[in-house]
């Protein structure tokens, strides 16, 4: 992003998160990678991407399709 799209007065850092909005005027993070000398470099992947998640799950129906038969 060119640096001129920022306020002047404003300070930039690596790593911090800003706000931006599409054409649309929905919102969503990103975040300050590098700085340049006439850009700044952004990243707008979401905060968890590339990382491991893991969810722990209850399962509490089934629904429909054909009964389940276990073998032992």
């Amino acid at each position: 992003m060119p640096k001129e799209r920022f306020p002047q007065d404003m300070e930039i850092e690596a790593g911090m998160p800003l706000a931006m909005s599409d054409g649309n005027g929905q919102q969503f993070q990103v975040t300050v990678t590098e700085i340049k000398e006439d850009v700044i470099v952004l990243d707008a992947n979401h905060p968890l991407a590339g990382k491991d998640l893991i969810f722990d799950l209850e399962l509490v129906e089934i629904v429909g399709g054909s009964p389940l038969i276990i073998m032992p």
